[in-house]
């Protein structure tokens, strides 16, 4: 597990095609896919990211959004499309497995409380290097961008 310095970063707005659903956290990648073939043509060139609605970790009815940006409108298939606001945020770069990702939520939250900043969901993991549709590849080796939007207290 390797963590980046941890950064306050703005970032911008971006529109995304998504689906909202409850369940767990590895359910994602069957929304990613759904997502994918209806928005064939539409996709821009950023990597797939999952919003975390909770405030805490939930284990099997956690509620997430998988997301895919776009540069179009997508509404088929269950999918929605919107625009996910700007948003002032702690974050860093991890290289691991997803079974240890907590611990980055904990390092970012210390650290957004420590800098005087409370965390405002959803929380959103941006999978830069992740399994494969096909092959699911080597989990030391995933990269995720881990997103804590906050605001000054």
């Amino acid at each position: 597990m390797k963590i980046s310095k941890i950064e306050v970063r703005n970032y911008d707005t971006m529109k995304v095609a998504s689906i909202r659903y409850k369940g767990k956290y590895s359910d994602c990648g069957k929304y990613f896919k759904m997502i994918f073939k209806s928005a064939i043509g539409k996709l821009a060139r950023l990597p797939p990211m999952l919003l975390c609605h909770d405030s805490e970790y939930k284990s099997d009815a956690a509620d997430c959004e998988a997301c895919v940006p776009v540069r179009e409108n997508v509404l088929k298939d269950g999918v929605t499309t919107r625009e996910l606001p700007a948003t002032k945020a702690v974050s860093c770069i991890y290289t691991g497995g997803y079974d240890q990702i907590y611990k980055v939520y904990d390092e970012l939250m210390n650290y957004a409380k420590e800098k005087g900043f409370e965390w405002v969901s959803p929380s959103r993991e941006i999978y830069i290097k992740g399994p494969g549709m096909i092959f699911k590849g080597n989990p030391a080796e995933y990269i995720t961008e881990v997103v804590l939007p906050v605001k000054e207290v």
